[in-house]
């Protein structure tokens, strides 16, 4: 009776895990498997991406490492307030600046962080590899604040460090 009642906890936090995934990740109404697919294109075949992939990117490692992009991309983290979990926290009177960030909550890191190492598709390198090419093309765009020090950097760096450990 025990071991039925833990595996439907499995279950149900597995679907949990998948529908967060999903709102991350969603593109065009599409599923986390079609993220992968396409970011596995974009990979192996670089060429361009579509906002909504660039969103998806963005909103995993941010959930992750933090991304700081309310004054150098407002429209973005509008849009990511919009539809992929991010929380707005002020505004100016106008609406046209706001402050916006990931809360600090447990499911939805469980399920960028598992989404974020897992393979793109079998054979291929992890999904990390695609969001970390999309936000280094953001970066040299200007969109993304990469940080007087590299603070983006060493975020990224210790979040790889504490899987290594």
């Amino acid at each position: 009776m025990f071991q039925k009642r833990d595996e439907d906890r499995l279950r149900e936090k597995d679907r949990i895990i998948q529908l967060v995934q999903e709102k991350l990740c969603h593109i065009d109404g599409a599923t986390v498997e079609t993220f992968r697919e396409r970011m596995a294109t974009y990979v192996s075949a670089g060429g361009d991406l579509t906002e909504d992939m660039i969103q998806a990117g963005s909103a995993l490692l941010a959930v992750l490492v933090g991304l700081d992009f309310d004054f150098t991309a407002p429209s973005r983290a509008v849009d990511l307030v919009a539809s992929r979990l991010r929380w707005a926290l002020a505004s100016n009177d106008t609406l046209t600046r706001f402050l916006t960030t990931y809360p600090s909550e447990p499911v939805l890191a469980e399920a960028a962080n598992e989404l974020f190492f897992s393979e793109l598709v079998p054979n291929m390198p992890p999904v990390y590899t695609g969001v970390l090419k999309v936000v280094v093309r953001e970066i040299q765009k200007g969109n993304y604040d990469f940080g007087s020090e590299g603070e983006l950097t060493a975020r990224i760096l210790c979040k790889n460090l504490s899987l290594s450990i």
